[in-house]
C-alpha cells in the first residue's frame, strides 16, 4: 500500500489550518538610482507607499499582491513633461511568493522573490524585483514589518537601466487569525 495518499492528506491539511489571507500598508523611502544619461546623475529619494493584499497558505509560504507608489524619480532634460519639474512619478503592481523562516512564535524573516509591473512617466515594463525583510507579531491578527525592497533596471523611453531600492515599515492585518503564531511549534505552557 502506498504511502503518498497519506503524506499528500497530511500536506493539505497542513495548510488549511493556518491558511488565511491579509491585508497591510507600508510607508518608506525610496531611492532611485542611474535615472539619466551617462554624462549626468540623476539620482533621487522620495517617500513611498504601499497596499498589500496577500495570503498565507502555512507559517512559512504565503503570496503577497501589492500597489505601490513609489515617488519621484529625475527625468533626463528632453524628456520632461510641460511643466519642467524634472520629475515623474513612479508605480508599480508587484505579485511575489513569500518565503518566513520563523525565529520565535512572534519574530520572522523572510524572503521575496517575484516581477513587477511598473509604470513610468514614459512607459512601462515588467521587471523583477526581490525584497528581504523582518516581521513582528503583536498579536494574533497584526503584525508589523520593515523591509527592503529592490527592482531591477527600469527601462522606459526616457530613461536606462535605472534601479530602484524601497526601504518601508509596514502593518498587516490578518482575517480569521486566532491562536496562530509565526513559529508552527506551540509555546511551552508551565
Amino acid at each position: 500500500m502506498s504511502k503518498l495518499p497519506i503524506i499528500l492528506t497530511g500536506a493539505v491539511l497542513s495548510f488549511n489550518l493556518y491558511a488565511q489571507p491579509y491585508m497591510g500598508i507600508k510607508l518608506g523611502l525610496n531611492e532611485t538610482t542611474n535615472s539619466c544619461n551617462l554624462d549626468s546623475t540623476c539620482n533621487s529619494r522620495s517617500f513611498s507607499g504601499s497596499l498589500l493584499l496577500g495570503y498565507d497558505f502555512n507559517h512559512y509560504v504565503s503570496t503577497v499582491y501589492s500597489f505601490d507608489y513609489l515617488g519621484k524619480y529625475k527625468v533626463p532634460l528632453g524628456y520632461q513633461q510641460i511643466d519642467n519639474s524634472g520629475f515623474g512619478d513612479l508605480w508599480s503592481m508587484s505579485f511575489m511568493p513569500k518565503l518566513r523562516l520563523p525565529v520565535t512564535n512572534d519574530l520572522a524573516f523572510y524572503y521575496q522573490l517575484g516581477a513587477a509591473f511598473m509604470v513610468m512617466e514614459h512607459g512601462s515594463e515588467l521587471t523583477p524585483t526581490t525584497s528581504l525583510g523582518i516581521e513582528y507579531k503583536l498579536d494574533d491578527r497584526i503584525s508589523i514589518t520593515s523591509d527592503y525592497q529592490y527592482y531591477a533596471e527600469l527601462n522606459d523611453n526616457a530613461i536606462k537601466k535605472m534601479d530602484v531600492n524601497y526601504l518601508s515599515l509596514g502593518l498587516i492585518y490578518r482575517f480569521g487569525a486566532s491562536g496562530t503564531s509565526l513559529n508552527s511549534s506551540n509555546k511551552n505552557q508551565t
